[in-house]
């Protein structure tokens, strides 16, 4: 008895799911800001944080369609310009981030 294999499994989820996710991955974003505000006092890189994210963000991917590729961009800019990048300009990324998880909620709904 052979056993078949599928290859194609694919994790949907509910889109109230989807938004709790979003809005979870908001706060999350507003912690690198503060990470980042607080790297002088702390001692501790906002990086590998921002690098955790990241990494979510790629799996998450899959399950909103590809439609998380432009946060993924946005953020993987703020980690690989983070020594020259000012605090402004990682808190506009940040707030761009914003607008795109609003405008996916929106689509949620």
């Amino acid at each position: 008895m052979e056993i078949e294999k599928s290859t194609n499994t694919t994790v949907e989820l509910s889109n109230e799911a989807k938004n709790e996710y979003l809005k979870s991955l908001m706060s999350k974003m507003y912690k690198i800001l503060h990470l980042i505000e607080e790297e002088s006092e702390t001692g501790f890189s906002p990086i590998p944080f921002i690098e955790g994210r990241l990494t979510e963000l790629n799996s998450a991917n899959d399950m909103f369609h590809g439609r998380l590729v432009n946060i993924i961009i946005k953020l993987n800019a703020i980690k690989n310009n983070y020594g020259t990048m000012s605090f402004q300009d990682c808190k506009s990324q940040i707030f761009e981030i914003r607008k795109i998880i609003t405008a996916i909620q929106k689509e949620l709904r």
